[in-house]
């Protein structure tokens, strides 16, 4: 009998930490999970063009606590130099032109951007801001009255201003 209350308590505990852990992940609305310079062979789309000549781009994971439409949020990126000055901003992200399930396929955001799944966006890293000598990048994913933000360095963040910093979350 002491056995199955012991028990009893232990599978309880667990299920409160699940649902503790699900509420805090279900009210975190948007989520940048990372920023990374990958290198691909796909094609690129800047400005009205497709370009295969640059290979190096950044790869933003994205992530939301609800199904959301792609058509209700915004995803920047804000480029700065060695001295934290703003050289470039990216008001939305590049298509590329890669395989999927479907086969050859442009890709951008999904109509809608499905809850806890990792939806990938790529900037471009053209001669333009290379040119700028670029250090740092900061992106910011959210709507109008929420946003998240991450930087690549992670100190970065902290030290520079864009037009969404007055709506981050405060650090938990």
């Amino acid at each position: 009998m002491q056995k199955f209350s012991w028990l009893r308590a232990l599978t309880l505990g667990f299920v409160l930490l699940l649902a503790a852990t699900i509420t805090a992940h279900a009210q975190e609305a948007y989520k940048v999970v990372s920023i990374r310079p990958i290198a691909s062979s796909d094609l690129i789309k800047v400005g009205h063009d497709w370009r295969k000549d640059l290979k190096m781009r950044l790869q933003v994971s994205l992530q939301v606590g609800a199904d959301t439409p792609s058509s209700s949020v915004f995803v920047h990126a804000y480029f700065y130099d060695k001295d934290d000055h703003l050289i470039d901003t990216a008001k939305g992200p590049n298509a590329i032109w890669t395989e999927t399930p479907k086969g050859l396929q442009e890709v951008l955001l999904p109509p809608t951007l499905p809850r806890f799944k990792v939806t990938n966006v790529y900037f471009d890293i053209t001669e333009e801001l290379h040119a700028k000598k670029w250090t740092s990048v900061v992106v910011a994913f959210g709507d109008n009255d929420k946003v998240a933000a991450l930087s690549m360095p992670g100190s970065v963040l902290a030290k520079v201003d864009f037009p969404e910093k007055t709506k981050l979350a405060p650090p938990k």
